[in-house]
């Protein structure tokens, strides 16, 4: 119905617009008039299946206040602030993976003394083990994945040095994690474990892509045995995880080590230069190595490499700014010069 004579009429945005026109429809009238069709939006089900629901009421009720200023394609608004509440997570859980694998990987080949290096190998292998514990599976794939980069793999002197029960833990997080048969022994400890645990959303996103390929529809009508799968793969790994949270108490100090830590982080090219660097490659002809670098040399090139990163994020971070007439020349004049060199 509508309001007073004067009064301003209120926008709907698309949503409401789309339950308005469903509520007047004839066929579906019934089923918003009738109790007994009626959400308890209290049920533990319905909670189980809308987590996020009071967050995006409570942002909701925030956007009403400016309604009235917005103009009439706020509509498409709407559709971009859901669609970022949908699918900024994902891309931050896959940044956060890979910080977590390269860090681990960096933490590796950038330690100078063999003895070093295989400790702390015997110590990241321990903590995928804690992580296996708590049922992490996306921390403990990145650790499994860091040990499994080819600048690591590489390092034969430092692998020797790992003890056997070590190493045994390092084959059970193999029979665990790898992609054979679907990750099919993965998927069975999943499903048999329950809650709580973070899941490898690697898996999700094959299962995502595989059934994505399928048609949206068969003989003309909507391909429902698709949309289930979708559906049931989302509920899986996505929505039922997020019910039951850790029962686990913050460590400052640690959360802090580890979000300064990842920040200092090597790419995969400096890795494996590095990791070349540390321990160089058999020579075939004389069965030694070649310019095998001294352990100051070693470090050195540990000290350059992390400096170098630092520079780097911190470049990313800061605002460009124009440099001053005298300190632009002679920033071009060191460009010159280290291009020549």
């Amino acid at each position: 119905g509508g309001g007073g004579g004067g009064g301003a009429k209120a926008k709907l945005n698309k949503s409401e617009k789309t339950k308005l026109q469903v509520a007047r429809d004839d066929r579906f009238a019934a089923l918003f008039s009738n109790p007994n069709f009626e959400i308890d939006e209290e049920n533990e089900e319905f909670r189980r299946h809308h987590p996020n629901l009071s967050r995006r009421r409570r942002r909701g009720a925030d956007d009403d206040d400016d309604d009235d200023d917005d103009d009439d394609d706020d509509d498409g608004d709407d559709d971009e602030d859901e669609d970022e509440v949908t699918f900024t997570a994902l891309p931050r859980l896959i940044t956060r993976f890979n910080d977590i694998s390269f860090w681990v990987a960096t933490e590796i080949v950038t330690t100078p003394s063999v003895k070093k290096r295989a400790a702390v190998i015997e110590r990241v292998v321990k903590l995928a083990h804690h992580l296996l514990g708590l049922h992490n599976f996306s921390a403990l794939m990145a650790i499994y994945s860091a040990l499994n980069m080819s600048a690591v793999q590489r390092l034969k002197r430092t692998w020797k040095l790992v003890t056997m029960p070590t190493m045994r833990l390092l084959q059970h997080f193999e029979h665990v994690l790898v992609g054979v048969r679907n990750f099919q022994v993965y998927r069975e400890i999943v499903s048999r474990i329950g809650l709580p645990l973070v899941p490898f959303v690697g898996v999700l996103m094959g299962d995502m892509t595989a059934l994505e390929e399928n048609a949206n529809t068969v003989d003309g009508l909507i391909n429902w045995e698709k949309n289930r799968l979708m559906a049931r793969a989302i509920d899986t790994s996505v929505i039922s995880v997020q019910t039951e949270p850790f029962d686990i108490t913050p460590v400052r100090p640690i959360i802090r080590y580890l979000r300064e830590a990842t920040e200092v982080q090597l790419s995969e090219a400096q890795l494996y230069a590095l990791s070349r660097q540390l321990e160089p490659p058999v020579n075939a002809a004389t069965g030694g190595t070649s310019n095998l670098p001294s352990t100051s040399t070693a470090e050195a090139a540990v000290q350059a490499a992390k400096e170098a990163a630092a520079a780097a994020k911190a470049a990313a971070r800061a605002p460009s700014q124009p440099l001053p007439p005298p300190q632009q020349q002679q920033h071009q004049q060191q460009q010159q010069q280290q291009q020549k060199d």
